[in-house]
């Protein structure tokens, strides 16, 4: 799971976008993400820049941050894999 987070945090530093937003059909450039359709569709109105740098800057790095900490140090099996 750390290599998938740091996988997704390299392709916001280098592409600066999501490389699946295409395939989801989701438009990057009006800072549409995965996250704001699903909260879209439940019909709450979010700020969707604020949202977007929120998700790519802090969660991301946090999440990948806790999953190394859970499978490197603590040596804990990947969440996925029991």
């Amino acid at each position: 799971m750390a290599t998938a987070y740091g996988i997704v945090t390299l392709q916001f530093i280098i592409f600066k976008r999501c490389l699946l937003n295409s395939k989801h059909a989701l438009d990057d450039q009006q800072d549409v993400t995965f996250y704001t359709y699903i909260f879209e569709s439940f019909g709450m109105t979010l700020n969707r820049k604020r949202l977007k740098l929120w998700v790519r800057n802090i969660i991301y790095p946090v999440l990948g941050v806790f999953s190394y900490l859970w499978q490197e140090v603590l040596h804990f099996d990947p969440l996925l894999f029991f």
